[in-house]
C-alpha cells in the first residue's frame, strides 16, 4: 500500500499562487511546498511576500516570490515570465488574489449582475486574456 507522502508527492511540479502571501493562499502555498512542489507566490506587497516565503524555508519545494497585481495584465505577464525563467514551467495556478470590499457599480458585469471584486478579479485573470479579440 502506498503511503500518503508518495501519493501526494509533488516533487518537480510548479504552482503559482496569486495572493499567496497570506490567509488561504499562504496555507495552499505551504501545503504544496511541504509536498515538494516549487511555488511562486504572487502578491502586491514585497514584505508580505518575503514573510510568506520565510515560513516555507524548511520545505522540500523551492519558493519564489513576485510582486504582481493581477488586475494589471502587464504585471501578470511580467510575473509569469519571471516564474518561467526561474522554474522553467508552470503546472498549476491557484487564483486566490482578490480585492476586498463589497459589490459596487464599478465592478465588472457578468450577465447583467455585478460581481464582487474578488470574484471579478479571479474571473478577469483567467477569462479576459482568453477572449477572442
Amino acid at each position: 500500500m502506498e503511503t500518503l507522502d508518495r501519493i501526494f508527492d509533488l516533487t518537480g511540479r510548479v504552482a503559482v499562487i496569486t495572493g499567496g502571501n497570506g490567509g488561504i493562499g499562504l496555507g495552499i502555498a505551504q501545503a504544496l511546498a511541504a509536498a515538494g512542489c516549487n511555488v511562486s507566490i504572487w502578491g502586491r506587497n514585497t514584505d508580505k511576500n518575503k514573510s510568506a516565503a520565510a515560513t516555507m524555508a524548511g520545505c522540500a519545494g523551492k519558493v519564489d516570490t513576485r510582486v504582481c497585481d493581477v488586475s494589471e495584465p502587464a504585471s501578470v505577464k511580467a510575473a509569469m515570465a519571471a516564474t518561467l525563467q526561474t522554474f522553467g514551467r508552470v503546472d498549476g495556478c491557484f487564483a486566490n488574489a482578490g480585492i476586498g470590499g463589497t459589490p459596487s457599480s464599478t465592478a465588472p458585469k457578468n450577465n447583467g449582475a455585478a460581481c464582487s471584486p474578488p470574484i471579478s478579479t479571479a474571473f478577469s485573470m483567467y477569462f479576459r486574456p482568453r477572449r477572442a479579440t
